[in-house]
């Protein structure tokens, strides 16, 4: 995988091998389907801007999109950073929905075909100039609406989501615009220290454990009995390659257990709040 990866961004794989990696999307994809309570959802999929079109192109056709979707009206709109192939957790948007009903629209952007650990090793910042231009149309969509009926914005992302909506976020004025965020599963476990944050993280997702300094000092909530300097990081990077083989609420699986709540303008979360599944 990684001799795979490392040549991908060399550019010395081409062709039929990168086009083996591309991943359709599922037939039941959340994002494909209507709400059943009558929120929004927006989806711009790669084939509907062409290969080659640039983040801003695709970013400015969801904002049109969520116009004829009526954002005018809504509460909230959260922008959903998906995974490489363009992945969106189906719990997430219903969690969303559960708490905010009809009142709330979410608009996700397909920036890869691939599966996230080619997009994280090849083109990372593909993901982070596609979550920059997609929050930065949202946005000036938003403005556009009189004052009283702009809805509050939201980011969220999950794995390799969540890094590019990190890194989205990590511009200040571009935070300023943003009401609130959820990450989970977070690669590596970082959070930007921002107001109204929240991340998920499964205690033994061992995703959330490979940062450099866990290899010599015992991560907070490290979920076994026994650790041991470098051994223990060894041994999470080894369980990433099964991190998706257990049930939901495990591993990096996000499932209906999480507490998928939006951190609100109107109910304050202290900033980097935590909850763990």
């Amino acid at each position: 995988m990684l001799v795979l990866g490392l040549a991908a961004g060399s550019g010395a794989v081409q062709g039929p091998v990168l086009g083996l990696l591309d991943k359709d999307l599922d037939a039941h994809h959340v994002m494909l389907h209507r709400s059943s309570v009558g929120a929004g959802r927006v989806f711009v999929r790669v084939s509907d801007v062409g290969e080659a079109a640039a983040p801003e192109q695709a970013a400015r056709l969801a904002a049109s999109r969520l116009v004829e979707a009526g954002v005018r009206g809504r509460r909230a709109v959260v922008v959903v950073v998906p995974t490489g192939s363009g992945w969106v957790n189906r719990n997430a948007i219903e969690g969303f929905e559960r708490q905010l009903g009809s009142g709330v629209a979410t608009v996700a952007v397909q920036y890869d075909r691939s599966p996230s650990w080619l997009s994280l090793l090849a083109e990372r910042d593909v993901s982070e100039a596609s979550a920059r231009a997609v929050v930065d149309a949202v946005a000036a969509r938003i403005d556009e609406l009189p004052a009283g009926e702009r809805p509050a914005l939201y980011v969220y992302g999950e794995s390799l989501g969540a890094l590019a909506g990190q890194a989205a976020l990590a511009d200040h004025a571009r935070a300023a615009h943003v009401c609130g965020s959820l990450w989970s599963g977070v690669p590596g476990g970082g959070r930007l220290g921002i107001a109204r944050e929240r991340a998920l993280a499964n205690a033994d997702d061992p995703i959330v454990h490979l940062v450099p300094g866990t290899a010599t000092h015992r991560p907070l909530r490290w979920a076994g009995a026994v650790w041991l300097p470098w051994v223990s990081y060894g041994g999470a990077a080894v369980d990433t390659l099964s991190s998706l083989a257990p049930g939901d609420g495990h591993g990096h699986r996000y499932g209906p257990e999480q507490d998928w709540t939006l951190p609100t303008c109107s109910t304050p979360v202290a900033a980097g709040a935590r909850h763990t599944g």
